[in-house]
C-alpha cells in the first residue's frame, strides 16, 4: 500500500516534533486540540490546512519549508537523475515517469508480501 500525502506529511511532522523534544499533548494544546486530535495529523488520518502547517511551523521553530522537507540537500545521484530528467524532451519525460511509477509500485507490492 503506497502512503499518501497526509501520511508523508505526517511523519514529518511527528519527525521534528520528537527532535524537537516535544510531546502530542503540549502541540494538541498550542493548535487547541487534544492530543489525539493532533495525532490524527501525524497518522496522516486528518487532512492539514495550509493555516495548521503554518502554526505548526511557529510551533517547532522551523520554516514550512522545513516541515515539507524541501530544505532536504538532495543526493549526488539524486541530482544527476534531475538534471537528465530537466534535460530530456517531454515525451520522454512522459516514457521516463510512467516507468517510475511502476516500478515504484513494483517495489511497494514487493515490500507488502510476506
Amino acid at each position: 500500500m503506497t502512503k499518501n500525502v497526509y501520511q508523508l506529511l505526517g511523519q514529518r511532522i511527528r519527525q521534528v516534533r520528537e527532535r524537537s523534544g516535544l510531546s502530542q499533548e503540549y502541540v494538541g494544546r498550542q493548535l487547541n486540540m487534544s492530543p489525539s486530535g493532533y495525532g490524527n495529523y501525524e497518522r496522516g488520518e486528518r487532512e492539514m490546512s495550509l493555516e495548521t502547517l503554518s502554526r505548526l511551523a511557529g510551533i517547532f521553530g522551523k520554516p514550512i519549508e522545513h516541515l515539507l522537507a524541501l530544505d532536504t540537500p538532495l543526493e549526488a545521484d539524486e541530482k544527476e537523475l534531475l538534471h537528465i530528467y530537466q534535460h530530456l524532451p517531454n515525451a520522454m519525460k512522459q516514457l521516463l515517469m510512467s516507468t517510475a511509477r511502476l516500478w515504484l509500485e513494483e517495489a511497494n507490492n514487493a515490500s507488502d508480501t510476506p
